[in-house]
């Protein structure tokens, strides 16, 4: 009789296999509720003994799933980057692929990550090196100011850099592959409109014609757009030696001189664009003032003249609020470059011999006030007094012009105009602090008046300060002639300078807490403190 084989055990009792300290199961006893076994096993102790500091710092070294998800996404960026550049190299490949690649990485420029990743790691310098011949070639060139355009839609100055400031102006003042696309293959066209109209819908380029997009208006597109005042000296050395402010300047005169310019909203943005450009690169930098003064014989000057001349008639007639903001933002815009230009600069005296321009200013301050709004009255009589100081300083012809009557007593009547404003300011903040002194007041109630007695307190520095300003026009007009101090006194409220040498001192003593002023206006302060003592 054939016994059926003994089945093999799986789990047994038997130790002679097992490993010491091995998990022993028995099932029999196990569903019989016995769970004693020869072999005892704590489940709770560990295999090896751990200090609790180790586990302390396996639990720090482990990353969280977003910190994963970030390393995952930066590898990919850096590996698509990288890969980009390599496709980007004129000696291994051929223009159509190095188009394709500047496509392809336009497309991922849109996303604020991309451009965020290509900051922080530096790549912009080196794609930019690798596309120096872009001018050379239609679609290479449409296809780099492509790029460039989405990258520069943050208008940050740190996405600029010597080289990219030279392939942008290489490919502005480009021949006839930056300024026709006739020769560029209509896919590539297509796909460049794109990624334009992709901007546009988050909106920039509001004024670009879709029609007539070439690589020499992206480029324009993309150096207007920059925030250059933050770039450093290099920018503004660069930009003169490299002659981007020659076509900057052009820009500006050809536009001034067109018929119906206050109708046409492109060319007005296109001025304002370039206006901001040329304020950023002139302050606090003489070697541009004087170059953009002297450029095709003042020709910016004439410019400007027509510009103000504009802005002031349409200011006057203007019918909605609309119009009326834009030509105020265009003759704040036009007096700030005229007064960067003539800063602390013996230049200015070429702009100080222009009376027509002072004839201007001097009507800004006192008659066009009442068309502007309230709340940008102050900046304009604050930059046209600053403009006059300017042109004063070293033009004595200018001084004489402003030293006659009717002209000296409108300037000195503003100016005490501004010290009432000043008093009647302090005063109501001094009353409202006087109200509530008896009161009892909640935390939401104080937070008010807090906020009340401090927008007081702007006000009446506002004034003060716009009258300290007057004050040193007045001594710059006096400065170094008798007869003009003594005239300037007998037009004074009881022919004391008093008044002027308060202003002037509350200003000197604040500019050391607040360092409002170069050290150059300090001095001059000083100095007019002394002239009028």
């Amino acid at each position: 009789m054939n016994l059926p084989k003994k089945k093999a055990r799986i789990f047994s009792n038997d130790g002679s296999r097992a490993r010491s300290r091995a998990v022993v199961f028995n099932a029999t006893n196990y569903f019989n509720g016995d769970t004693s076994t020869t072999d005892d096993f704590d489940f709770t102790e560990p295999i090896a003994p751990v200090s609790s500091q180790s586990r302390q710092e396996d639990i720090r070294r482990t990353r969280k799933a977003h910190q994963c998800h970030d390393s995952g996404e930066s590898n990919q960026m850096d590996t698509d980057i990288e890969y980009f550049i390599e496709s980007l190299d004129r000696e291994k490949n051929k223009n159509d692929i190095r188009c394709l690649s500047l496509l392809g990485l336009a497309k991922k420029v849109m996303s604020i990550e991309y451009r965020m990743h290509l900051r922080a790691h530096d790549y912009m310098p080196k794609i930019m090196t690798t596309l120096i011949d872009a001018p050379d070639d239609p679609a290479l060139a449409l296809s780099c100011a492509t790029l460039m355009f989405i990258h520069n839609q943050d208008k940050m100055s740190s996405d600029i850099d010597p080289v990219a400031l030279k392939l942008m102006l290489d490919l502005i003042r480009g021949g006839e592959n930056v300024h026709n696309t006739d020769k560029v293959d209509k896919k590539h066209k297509d796909a460049v409109l794109e990624l334009i109209t992709g901007m546009r819908e988050n909106g920039h380029a509001k004024y670009l014609d879709m029609n007539k997009i070439t690589a020499a208006k992206l480029a324009t597109e993309t150096l207007l757009g920059l925030n250059s005042k933050r770039a450093g000296e290099w920018f503004k050395e660069e930009i003169r030696r490299l002659k981007g402010i020659d076509f900057v300047l052009d820009t500006i005169i050809s536009i001034a001189q067109t018929e119906d310019l206050e109708t046409n909203d492109a060319l007005l943005n296109t001025l304002d664009k370039c206006m901001h450009l040329i304020e950023n690169i002139t302050f606090q930098n003489q070697c541009n003032q004087g170059y953009i003064v002297e450029y095709n014989d003042g020709a910016l000057l004439d410019s400007c003249l027509d510009l103000l001349t504009l802005c002031k008639r349409e200011i006057t007639i203007a019918v909605d609020d609309a119009q009326l903001k834009l030509f105020t933002t265009a003759l704040l815009t036009t007096l700030r470059v005229l007064n960067n230009i003539t800063s602390e600069n013996e230049s200015s005296s070429v702009v100080g011999s222009r009376f027509e321009l002072t004839d201007l200013i001097l009507y800004f301050i006192n008659d066009l006030q009442a068309f502007i709004k309230a709340e940008l009255r102050s900046d304009v009589t604050m930059i046209c007094v600053c403009l006059l100081i300017n042109m004063v300083e070293f033009n004595r012809q200018l001084r004489s012009y402003l030293m006659t009557d009717f002209r000296i007593n409108e300037l000195i009547d503003t100016f005490y105009k501004r010290i009432s404003e000043a008093q009647h300011t302090e005063q109501q903040a001094d009353q409202l602090l006087d109200s509530h002194k008896r009161e009892k007041m909640t935390e939401a109630m104080q937070d008010s008046l807090i906020n009340q007695v401090i927008a007081k307190s702007g006000k009446h520095m506002e004034h003060s300060v716009i009258a300290a300003c007057f004050a040193i026009l007045f001594g710059c007009i006096i400065q170094d002639s008798s007869e003009y101090r003594e005239k300037l006194i007998s037009y004074l409220h009881d022919n004391s300078v008093v008044p002027l040498v308060d202003v002037l001192q509350k200003l000197h003593d604040f500019s050391h807490l607040a360092e409002i002023m170069t050290k150059t206006g300090v001095d001059r302060v000083k100095r007019i403190i002394k002239v009028l003592k």
